[in-house]
């Protein structure tokens, strides 16, 4: 029976909306849902803008750079290949607590889910260094 899997999306749908309303992004006012769909976008942007600052991958964007300094070898602090490698190790890290996250919940078994988690945690960790990334 598929009824199962229709209550499955049901309360995933619930739950989604609840956390957005929880969070303020969703308000019970609906004359003001296009003022937070905008601060939504806004933010989205701004996460966006972090990935890609921090979990760039350097043969994707290749730049003219010096390379003694930047190439895979190079363990110089300014070497967007060295701040690559620091980051898979945190990454990692990261993983492998991602992976023991409520292992028999299907969301969070989910790979996509652990790509997401991996993902924002590894963002929140690089861009707060004095905190870092801890379990």
């Amino acid at each position: 029976s598929r009824e199962p899997e229709r209550v499955a999306r049901l309360l995933s749908a619930v739950r989604s909306t609840a956390w957005r309303h929880w969070l303020g992004a969703l308000p019970l006012d609906a004359s003001r849902l296009a003022d937070s769909l905008v601060l939504v976008r806004a933010q989205h942007d701004a996460y966006s803008r972090l990935v890609a600052t921090h979990l760039s991958n350097p043969r994707a964007h290749p730049v003219a750079r010096d390379l003694v300094i930047d190439n895979p070898l190079s363990q110089h602090e300014s070497s967007a290949w060295s701040r690559h490698f620091e980051h898979h190790e945190l990454q990692a890290q990261i993983l492998r607590d991602v992976a023991r996250l409520f292992p028999g919940d299907a969301f969070f078994a989910s790979e996509a889910n652990q790509e997401r988690l991996l993902r924002l945690l590894s963002v929140w960790a690089l861009e707060h260094p004095a905190i870092n990334y801890r379990q």
